[in-house]
């Protein structure tokens, strides 16, 4: 009977766990520790698509993973312009092991063929328009 009890318990809990976005990330190799830096880009509904910002700070870059650890399921989509968020795991690779799209509601989905899972990535909006407004104030 107590084997019966443990076994509920594990199926109840691992049956109800919902992807999540850092799941998702760790899927494509990227991690909050393997980060090296994180490039985002402007739309033109905003700064500019020309305003593009490095991010190799670790505390820029751990204060964007905490918004993707908040991270829940969204369905909500706005028609403003995503901001695109590279993700590296090599400082000096030409190519980003992951591309994460960001809209004003906080959405994110990372860049993919398929239909993508949206999630809401509290203040992760507000916090790279702040960066991206910083460098077109300084361009």
């Amino acid at each position: 009977m107590a084997k019966l009890f443990i076994l509920l318990v594990v199926l109840f809990f691992s049956g109800c766990e919902s992807t999540s976005l850092v799941t998702l990330m760790k899927e494509h190799g990227v991690t909050h520790e393997n980060t090296s830096k994180i490039v985002l880009h402007g739309s033109e509904g905003d700064v500019g698509a020309d305003i593009s910002l490095q991010v190799t700070e670790d505390f820029l870059i751990q204060g964007i993973w905490d918004t993707i650890y908040q991270s829940r399921p969204y369905t909500t989509r706005c028609a403003c312009g995503d901001r695109k968020a590279e993700f590296y795991v090599k400082k000096d690779s030409l190519k980003p092991a992951l591309v994460l799209w960001i809209n004003g509601t906080d959405a994110c989905h990372i860049d993919s063929d398929s239909e993508p899972e949206r999630f809401r990535c509290p203040n992760l909006d507000s916090l790279v328009m702040d960066l991206l407004k910083g460098e077109l104030e300084r361009k």
